[in-house]
């Protein structure tokens, strides 16, 4: 394995006095030293073990690129003036045993190497990743995937009081308080765009953590998190994580090979036919069945809308996930941008309003707006309860901004109102009696409009209409007959009041 002079630099200050002189290139990578021979020139791209009276004159035209020297005493101005990569050790006995410690550093991130091949090849998988990591940075270890689940981790994470609230439920999924504190944080989400290694800081542990994203198909799918507790953080140590990127990208390619989900699934199921795609009944019956449900079941819907936070930290699939982890009756999806949840209440039994005061509280406590449809079977109708999830949390929205989880029950006849008021200009689905005394009002100065509206409003209650509109009971008994004459309209028939109700609410919308 290649090393840099920073690697090199740290492993040799373990038992040797150094004092580094100049370093012009961390980057650059140097395969195994050679021990300089005096007389012979120095070739490019290569690392030397030399005694500082032995190495030739240089000038800055002869000085060859990308070299380092470990010098055995204090090397010669002219090298210190030159653009070298100068490691000084001041007093040694024996070069060779500069040379040989050198060899052994190599030989060490050989095995290193060497156990991440091997790994591949037995297809060990993560932990073999992680059981390098813990034996180069001498700290926990963890690789966490998009969906906050643990894919791997060093034992002991969670055991340090600097690791504590990270430790992972039965199933291996983050703890939901960090989740949703990481998922404001707006360095979290500026960081899943590097591509090399960093240093993350958060509120949740007191440790620094080295990290690396993992990409695939130029998105970011997992990462790996170092945690300062045990060892503190080198330079060196960024370069060992770069280097070792490959290692750890092909991991993750032969987990994904490892882990192809089947594609008759559930969620697939209900997303094709949310997608309005044909699904036989033959398939979704035999896909309920392997989930443990019938056709016969009820169900609800919930319509859940994500932030802004949770789109740009990609939290939906741990959402999801967390949903189903806590409640083993119900699925959950990404679709369009949101998340679809399906309680089976069949299932749930007698615990649903235990259920849904649960759900509600879960809602609340990762900040997401929810609507709910109304019960019902057959699964062939889920695009209609869906809708209904969807106006729910629209309505809501709009018409008490404040409440974050909202019923289609609450807003049907809002709904039914607002679906009639967009197959047609609203003028033209309003009683003609009602436009005939809008009319009588503008050109005599009168108010009947809002007479009649009182009077349907409080239920053909003169008493009570009258002292809305702060006049005289006689005096509204007079108005109402000459509204009658105006809108010639028989007000004690069912349809006629009616149509006169839904005119003046859809005036409302």
């Amino acid at each position: 394995m290649k090393l840099n002079i920073m690697v090199i630099y740290e492993a040799l200050s373990r038992n040797y006095t150094l004092c580094f002189v100049t370093c012009v290139d961390t980057n650059f990578a140097y395969s195994r030293p050679r021990l300089y021979t005096p007389g012979a020139s120095l070739v490019e791209n290569e690392i030397y073990v030399a005694r500082s009276s032995d190495l030739p004159p240089l000038s800055e035209n002869q000085s060859p690129s990308n070299i380092c020297i470990v010098a055995i005493g204090k090397p010669p101005a002219e090298y210190t003036k030159l653009s070298l990569n100068i490691i000084w050790i001041e007093t040694v006995q024996h070069i060779s045993s500069v040379f040989n410690e050198l060899q052994e550093v190599y030989n060490i991130y050989d095995n290193y190497e060497s156990s991440l091949n091997q790994g591949l090849l037995e297809q060990l998988g993560f932990q073999t990743v992680i059981t390098v990591f813990e034996n180069i940075f001498r700290n926990p270890v963890a690789i966490v995937d998009m969906n906050f689940h643990y894919l791997a981790k060093s034992p002991e994470l969670g055991n340090t009081p600097e690791t504590a609230e990270l430790m992972a439920d039965k199933d291996g999924n983050m703890p939901l308080d960090v989740v949703n504190s990481v998922k404001f944080d707006p360095i979290f989400n500026a960081v899943s765009e590097y591509k090399e290694a960093f240093l993350y800081v958060n509120d949740i542990t007191t440790s620094h953590n080295l990290c690396l994203n993992i990409w695939h198909r130029e998105s970011q799918v997992a990462r790996v998190l170092i945690f300062e507790v045990n060892t503190p953080f080198l330079e060196g140590h960024y370069y060992l994580m770069n280097a070792l990127r490959p290692y750890v990208h092909l991991y993750y390619e032969q987990f994904i090979f490892s882990n192809v989900s089947q594609p008759l699934s559930l969620r697939h199921t209900l997303m094709q036919i949310l997608d309005g795609h044909q699904v036989s009944s033959y398939i979704l019956e035999q896909t309920l069945k392997n989930h443990g449900w019938e056709m016969e079941d009820t169900f609800v819907l919930y319509y859940v809308q994500l932030s802004e936070d949770d789109r740009r930290s990609k939290t939906s699939a741990f959402i999801c996930k967390n949903l189903m982890t806590e409640f083993s009756f119900c699925t959950a999806f990404e679709y369009k941008d949101n998340i679809v949840l399906l309680i089976n209440q069949t299932r749930a039994g007698q615990d649903i309003e235990f259920v849904e005061s649960r759900l509600i509280y879960i809602f609340r406590e990762s900040i997401l707006k929810t609507g709910k449809s109304r019960r019902f079977s057959g699964l062939f109708s889920i695009s209609e309860y869906y809708r209904q999830a969807v106006a729910a949390l629209r309505l809501g929205h709009r018409f008490q901004p404040t409440i974050w989880h909202h019923t289609f029950e609450e807003y049907a006849f809002l709904y039914l109102l607002i679906e009639c008021k967009n197959l047609a200009s609203p003028g033209t689905l309003y009683a003609d009696g009602l436009l005939k005394l809008r009319e009588y009002d503008r050109d005599n100065h009168t108010s009947y409009n809002e007479t009649l509206k009182a009077y349907l409003y409080h239920h053909f209650n003169t008493t009570h209409a009258a002292a809305s509109l702060y006049i005289h009971r006689t005096t509204f008994i007079e108005r109402m007959g000459r509204i009658k004459k105006i809108i010639n309209f028989n007000l004690d028939d069912y349809d006629t009041c009616l149509h006169l109700m839904i005119s003046y609410r859809l005036e409302d919308l």
